[in-house]
């Protein structure tokens, strides 16, 4: 239990940190620089007093051995020096005794470590098997969406039993076409809830209802009708077109064409020495960020999907960039559902309408003006935003 204990605590401060990094820029504009730190440092603690707890373990029987190998080898000596003053005894097998006795000490020593190595191996290996017990979910032949609405009912998450809640108590609609901005200091859980959205992760408790139909239920289908994108694209090596074709693979060059002239990549694409055969990937040509992003969007846009979820997708790009990608996203996602994370407020402010998350719970919903009205989390990120 104590190593399970040290591994848990250990996963959780490099899940926090990860977290805090990706999400500095929020943290620093809500002033919560310092509580961030404090959380850190709590958890560094923790992995100080469960690290001393598993020392402590390990030392208890060390010494006991050592110990009794000490008192072993005196009494030998003492015993030994004692016959052989009574004659009974020659030098020659007191030596060999005591040398006998010495040997013994390396194969305890080394059967002490790898016990000590099995059971923090043990413990690793059982954070891992914690995935296999995760239910796996079909979705049966007559269960069909009315639409495209998202509804939330007191949905609640955490990543496992012991665990804090992530997200609580959330109820909340998303109609069909409607832009919402998800918004929020980091660690409130805004990138779990896209994750949930887009099933990878399957609500605690409450509801997660597409159309009607449970998004549990709808797994197997669920790819083809919500499409997750973050700032975190992988190019896959090879040639260009067949990375395009990874989410609709019976396009024809054409219509990969047409598609990347409408995310504005047909220009460097067709600058390319074999255009869309060319490779690209690790150990091929190297693409910008920019570039990266507009694959991704590219592929995006011959999924064609419903909905589509936005999770700082732009926040590796330089403004500039940022902005050019946002106007096409506003050009080809009309129409769809789209629910955007993002720190950013000038992006957020264009949503229909803005959901704040505060530590796992839907502070407030409404559109920019509205909420600006409210003395509330969204009205003091705003100031910060705009320097008053």
């Amino acid at each position: 239990p104590r190593y399970d204990e040290e591994r848990r605590r250990v996963g959780q401060f490099t899940e926090t940190l990860q977290e805090q990094l990706n999400g500095w820029s929020t943290l620093k504009e809500l002033k919560r620089l310092g509580a961030a730190q404090t959380k850190v440092k709590q958890q560094v603690d923790g992995i100080y007093d469960a690290a001393m707890s598993t020392t402590r373990a390990r030392n208890v029987l060390r010494p006991a051995v050592i110990f009794g190998q000490s008192l072993s080898m005196l009494l030998t000596l003492g015993l030994g020096y004692l016959w052989f003053q009574q004659g009974a005894l020659t030098l020659g097998l007191l030596t060999a005794a005591a040398l006998y006795q010495l040997r013994l000490i390396d194969p305890i020593s080394t059967l002490l470590e790898l016990l000590d190595n099995l059971q923090s191996a043990s413990a690793a290996y059982r954070r891992v098997l914690g995935v296999e017990p995760m239910a796996v979910y079909t979705r049966p032949s007559h269960l069909t969406p009315s639409d495209t609405a998202l509804k939330l009912n007191h949905l609640c998450f955490r990543y496992g039993p012991e665990e804090d809640w992530t997200l609580f108590d959330l109820t909340l609609t998303v109609p069909p076409g409607e832009h919402l901005a998800i918004v929020g200091p980091s660690g409130a859980g805004k990138t779990t809830l896209g994750k949930l959205l887009a099933g990878i992760h399957i609500p605690t408790s409450g509801q997660l209802r597409l159309g009607g139909v449970d998004v549990a239920e709808l797994l197997a289908s669920l790819p083809d009708r919500i499409t997750l994108l973050t700032q975190e694209t992988h190019v896959f090596s090879g040639p260009l077109a067949d990375d395009l074709r990874l989410s609709a693979p019976e396009t024809s060059d054409e219509q990969l064409q047409h598609a990347l002239i409408q995310t504005g990549a047909w220009p460097w694409v067709q600058a390319l020495p074999d255009k869309l055969q060319e490779p690209v990937g690790a150990g091929f040509r190297t693409l910008t960020p920019a570039q990266e992003q507009q694959l991704a969007l590219t592929r995006l846009l011959l999924k064609d999907p419903d909905i589509v979820i936005l999770d700082e997708a732009m926040a590796s790009l330089n403004p500039t960039q940022s902005g050019i990608m946002e106007r096409q996203l506003d050009n080809l996602l009309k129409g769809r559902t789209v629910i955007a994370i993002t720190h950013r407020l000038d992006s957020a402010r264009r949503a229909d309408r803005i959901a704040v998350l505060v530590d796992g719970r839907l502070n407030q919903l409404g559109d920019h003006d509205a909420l600006l009205q409210v003395d509330g989390p969204y009205r003091r990120l705003w100031q910060q935003h705009e320097g008053q």
